[in-house]
């Protein structure tokens, strides 16, 4: 029998949802499958008034690249979908959040919680909303938050 992935772990989800549950309570829903574990949420982006739901998959086996990370550290998030953006991922909309060349220390970990992951999907989205607002793609819009380079460096180069 296999050992089960690491989203059906008791253990891991307490640990991940813990301080996600204090702050969001019943509103966080969670739906487990047997490959994949889903978080949706309504977030205060720009404020009570405007909440944007979120979305957060785990998968036990991702069909997208996780680059070498462990798939607990690479969830797909995503949030007001089809909106401009220079930082989504092409395949699927799914909100860049972080380099996964970074160190653990700059980037995103599931042992940081889902809370963490929220609060970088809050100022990920503010500072969608600043760029689009500053002009965007068309008017060299301004990104408020750290940027890296898009695409992995190749060892070989």
């Amino acid at each position: 029998m296999p050992a089960p992935w690491y989203g059906s772990r008791p253990a891991w989800r307490i640990h991940l949802e813990s301080a996600a549950r204090k702050e969001f309570g019943r509103q966080l829903r969670a739906t487990e499958g047997p490959h994949a574990l889903e978080y949706r949420v309504a977030l205060d982006v720009f404020g009570p008034n405007d909440l944007v739901e979120a979305t957060v998959v785990f998968y036990a086996e991702p069909s997208y690249d996780t680059y070498g990370l462990l798939a607990q550290d690479y969830p797909r998030v995503w949030a007001q979908r089809g909106l401009p953006s220079k930082h989504r991922m092409p395949m699927d909309d799914a909100l860049c959040m972080y380099y996964p060349d970074d160190p653990p220390a700059e980037r995103w970990t599931s042992e940081k919680g889902l809370l963490d992951l929220l609060d970088l999907v809050v100022d990920h989205l503010g500072y969608e909303a600043h760029w689009r607002a500053t002009g965007g793609h068309d008017g060299g819009g301004i990104w408020l938050g750290a940027e890296a380079e898009h695409g992995i460096a190749d060892d070989a180069a």
